[in-house]
């Protein structure tokens, strides 16, 4: 008898509702799904309000970038083998969520160096964190 193969899931969701004001209301409830492998380690992490150096550099999760002169406090979900983040919130009270995209044009975003090797670059969760900070 044939097993059935399951296939991975292929999605992320995130959802965001704001309870208006006129109907008596000011909350906002975010939530998010991932679409990570479920044995993979997640860490929830609190990223402290931080001031730095002129010409810091930060080291992501594959390259290091010029350093913002102030990051916010945050609370992040991130797997534990990355710099960036699923999903979190800043002390400005912004949420964010990482999404995967699936399209056929998913080639042209990766480049390479001139022997074919993809160029080490930012990951979508370095942008998040990056934004979230």
């Amino acid at each position: 008898m044939l097993t059935p193969t399951i296939p991975p899931p292929q999605s992320c969701d995130t959802f965001v509702y704001v309870q208006a004001p006129a109907l008596g209301g000011t909350g906002t409830l975010f939530g998010k799904n991932s679409d990570r492998p479920s044995e993979e380690r997640h860490e929830v992490v609190r990223i402290p309000h931080r001031r730095h150096r002129e010409n810091d550099e930060v080291k992501c999760t594959f390259i290091s970038v010029p350093q913002a002169p102030e990051t916010l406090e945050c609370i992040l979900s991130r797997p534990c083998w990355l710099w960036g983040c699923e999903m979190g919130a800043n002390s400005a009270g912004v949420v964010g969520g990482n999404e995967a995209i699936h399209t056929l044009l998913s080639d042209e975003l990766i480049s390479s160096d001139d022997d074919g090797t993809p160029t080490k670059s930012l990951l979508g969760m370095d942008l998040l964190r990056l934004a979230l900070e």
